[in-house]
């Protein structure tokens, strides 16, 4: 098998210093595991004086020994800017994407360099395997909110994130993040469905896993709320511009009597503490998130 050269892309922001240097000193034993040559690019998402500290917590980790590392800045606090610049900025044509709160196994590298080989497939991704604290909700913990039990191997995937990916930047189609949807979130899903409806090919693969240390701040019912209500508004703009929309009130009907209809599942399966309910929970505010808007922002 040839172990062709990869980009890895890091976006970090200013706070998370202690995830960026967990995720640092795991990517080196991936880069080790690796047999080919990497490279790790990681963007500044915020205040340029923050260039400086990313500096030194390359150096404290010592991750130059196992590859060459730049740090880059981004222009604006947006994901989608950022997302950009290390599209056009990472030299290789492979490149990975990992968030700076996860971190990988040894064998990152080589499950997703080995998913992608099959020559009709462009991009993979892969589980994320989240970690809360001790006061996160059951239903929370409970639940496969991540989507890593319900795919199978190989099995092609309609859309994808950032968080644990592999893109082969050539057959990308039209490789642009929607900078609209940097702050509410959002311009990962329509990156990848605009370019899988132009043709390119998206896998799962099941083994490249990462882990995510899931902040207190995001481990709460309230705060999972206005994220699935979120992505149901993020959802519904995507459609709407696509032209998938023909009657904007039928669909908000719809959504609607989706949202009364997986309700009260949910609040069953709860109640008998099913894996399950955090899925029926999450249908019901993505559908009632297409009909209404988030008072705050994602990101930013």
């Amino acid at each position: 098998m040839e172990h062709r050269p990869i980009s890895v892309g890091v976006i970090t922001i200013q706070g998370r210093e202690n995830a960026l240097e967990k995720l640092l000193t795991h990517l080196k034993e991936s880069f080790v595991h690796y047999p080919g040559q990497c490279e790790l690019v990681i963007c500044n998402n915020s205040d340029q004086s923050y260039i400086n500290r990313i500096e030194e917590i390359v150096t404290n980790t010592s991750v130059r020994d196992f590859c060459a590392v730049r740090v880059i800045q981004s222009s604006e606090n947006n994901i989608a800017v950022a997302r950009n610049l290390l599209f056009n900025e990472s030299t290789e044509r492979l490149l990975a994407f990992i968030d700076d709160d996860e971190y990988p196994t040894d064998s990152w590298l080589v499950e997703l360099a080995k998913a992608i080989g099959n020559k009709d497939t462009h991009a993979v991704a892969g589980p994320v395997i989240a970690y809360y604290p001790d006061t996160t909700p059951d239903w929370i913990v409970n639940s496969d909110l991540h989507n890593t039990d319900n795919r199978e191997d190989g099995s092609r995937i309609p859309y994808a994130a950032t968080c644990n990916l592999l893109i082969d930047k050539q057959h990308v189609p039209q490789p642009v993040f929607d900078v609209d949807y940097g702050r509410s979130g959002g311009s990962d899903t329509e990156f990848f469905i605009r370019n899988i409806q132009a043709g390119m090919i998206v896998r799962w693969a099941s083994d490249a896993l990462v882990h995510e240390d899931v902040d207190s701040s995001r481990a709460n019912t309230k705060f999972m709320i206005r994220r699935f209500t979120t992505q149901g508004q993020v959802f519904r703009r995507i459609q709407t511009l696509h032209g998938k929309i023909p009657n904007q009130f039928l669909f908000s009907g719809k959504a609607l009597f989706g949202g009364i209809v997986c309700l009260p599942i949910a609040g069953i399966l709860l109640l008998a503490r099913r894996k399950t309910s955090g899925q029926w929970l999450k249908r019901a505010f993505f559908n009632f998130g297409k009909i209404i808007k988030p008072t705050k922002l994602l990101y930013g």
